[in-house]
């Protein structure tokens, strides 16, 4: 019965949802929710190191340490997809253990690689249980705690790097000092704060702009959640760091990912109509700042929207993303097929690497075809199942509750299935965050009807 739970659910108007959960959290739980803000603190933190050890692999670390500490010490809440999750990374551990049984990879690995050929492919599986423990952790914090507080204590993370976004932003172009970035580029060397572009990017605590507009995806959606004055300013705020990125993954998978999910609830968009009217005003304010930064650090005279449709305009006229700086990666696909199997996580990218003769292990820019050369079509196949799993639930509950406020996390969710397929080729702890609350959201209709009947 509900008033046997430990939990009771009141309705509200000033709640981003229908109602709020309103718990007396036990010190333990409170104890795992704010090391979980933390460890999603530090994984924003990619520029950084303690002790050669870079802030998000700590984090990392984090989320598998909490998770097990919830396992083995509370209630188990299995998230939705269980099944589908488990065999997955089952289905890595197994193809990547047999393929290093059968075959010596290690003589594939490049000379200026940053780690050794046992510690490398560790990581690559590690990352699978990373997202598994991330999702369940996410799903189980959504369950004990108030799920309003959550999203807003994501926002205030979000706020505190795009504060420092702007700073950086300001330093770098004014010679003023940052926190010193003690941990080395995605090309192996040292990490540079700037590049070939029309105009300075933005990077903040990341090692690249790119990285720090795929973070901000989610807090930026979550942000239009709020309607008052301070959720306006980081709305605004959010959005400005996200062009000065000046990323086109960023931008466009953001645009595509609102887009998809408007068509996913048509009969509801004459209803968001009014969201998104203030959507395009925050757009338009942030575009107005944007120029007024940009033109008082850069001597070009190309805005945003320039600078974009010139990265856009060959890969839409010409020959698609084969058009684009990431040719390479998809004239190899077109060479090479997928193995039936896969050739196991980390396996892969030393093949990619020996094929294009390179220095440093290749990344193939593309969670899809990592994916695929990986843990082959079985592989692919089962990440495709779970990545259906939301879609499959949304359709198949006709009781979704604020369904406004479900399509704005469908848009982070669909953002990122575009990212996957343009730069990212590793599941992510964001996307874990996102996907978590997603799932959480499609469910608790069905449990509230539970606990009416």
């Amino acid at each position: 019965m509900l008033s046997e739970t430990k939990f009771a659910y009141l309705k509200t108007e000033r709640a981003p949802y229908n109602y709020n959960k309103v718990l007396v959290m036990p010190y333990k739980y409170k104890l795992i929710y704010y090391l979980y803000m933390t460890s999603l603190f530090m994984s924003a933190l990619g520029s950084y190191a303690i002790a050669n050890v870079p802030l998000p692999w700590l984090s990392n670390v984090s989320f598998v340490v909490l998770s097990i500490w919830v396992l083995a010490t509370s209630h188990k809440k299995m998230v939705p997809g269980v099944v589908l999750l488990s065999t997955f990374l089952l289905w890595a551990t197994a193809i990547t253990l047999l393929n290093m049984v059968f075959k010596n990879y290690s003589i594939f690995i490049p000379q200026n690689a940053t780690t050794n050929y046992m510690f490398y492919v560790s990581l690559r599986l590690f990352n699978i249980i990373v997202f598994s423990a991330t999702l369940y952790l996410t799903y189980w914090i959504c369950l004990v705690a108030e799920s309003k507080k959550l999203i807003e204590d994501i926002l205030f993370i979000a706020t505190i790097i795009g504060l420092y976004s702007i700073y950086v932003y300001i330093a770098q172009t004014n010679g003023l000092p940052e926190i010193p970035r003690n941990r080395l580029g995605t090309g192996g060397e040292e990490q540079s704060t700037t590049f070939s572009y029309a105009f300075h990017r933005a990077m903040g605590t990341f090692r690249e702009p790119s990285h720090l507009a795929e973070w901000i995806v989610l807090p930026l959606i979550l942000s239009f959640i709020y309607t008052d004055l301070k959720g306006r300013l980081r709305s605004f705020l959010l959005t400005i760091v996200m062009m000065l990125t000046g990323s086109l993954t960023g931008i466009s998978s953001l645009v595509l990912g609102i887009v998809t999910s408007n068509f996913m609830d048509l009969q509801g968009l004459v209803n968001r109509i009014n969201r998104n009217i203030k959507l395009i005003f925050i757009i338009g304010f942030s575009l107005v700042c944007f120029n007024l930064i940009v033109a008082g650090t850069s001597k070009s005279s190309h805005g945003l929207i320039e600078t974009l449709w010139d990265r856009i305009e060959p890969i839409v006229e010409d020959d698609g993303l084969k058009s684009s700086n990431r040719n390479y990666v998809y004239e190899y696909s077109e060479q090479v097929s997928f193995p039936f199997l896969g050739a196991g996580l980390g396996h892969s990218n030393l093949l990619f690497t020996k094929y294009l003769d390179l220095n440093i292990v290749a990344s193939f820019l593309n969670l899809y075809l990592n994916i695929g050369y990986s843990m082959g079509w079985i592989g692919l196949f089962i990440l495709f199942l779970l990545f259906f799993l939301p879609i499959y639930l949304y359709y198949s509950n006709n009781n979704i509750q604020n369904k406004s406020y479900v399509m704005l996390l469908f848009s982070a969710y669909f953002s990122w299935l575009v990212i996957f397929y343009v730069h990212a080729e590793e599941l992510s702890i964001i996307f874990s965050v996102t996907f978590g609350i997603l799932l959480y959201e499609l469910k608790k209709s069905t449990r509230l009807i539970a606990h009416e009947k």
